[in-house]
């Protein structure tokens, strides 16, 4: 792979991470990016990356979010700390 494959891929990076939190298409503008600089690696290539590309963004909402998502997680008090032998209950 060559630097120019590199500044393109590290391009498409910056899109994605842009228009992930945008309402939207991030993966529309992947594809009208990709349809711009011309990405020449093969077709699976391209496919993987575009996945593993967004996969980033989704674990990241899975982070920021565990305890939201997360239906067995102690609830806390905002600022508070349980005692270590209360586990969370009243």
């Amino acid at each position: 792979m060559t630097l120019v494959e590199i500044l393109k891929i590290v391009v498409l990076g910056i899109v994605e991470g842009f228009t992930e939190w945008l309402p939207i298409s991030s993966t529309g503008h992947m594809i009208l990016v990709d349809e711009i600089i011309h990405l020449n690696q093969p077709d699976a290539f391209k496919e993987v990356f575009l996945v593993v590309i967004q996969l980033g963004a989704i674990m990241a909402v899975v982070v920021m979010f565990f305890h939201k998502l997360n239906p067995f997680s102690l609830p806390r008090a905002a600022g508070r700390r349980t005692p270590p032998g209360r586990c969370g209950l009243k």
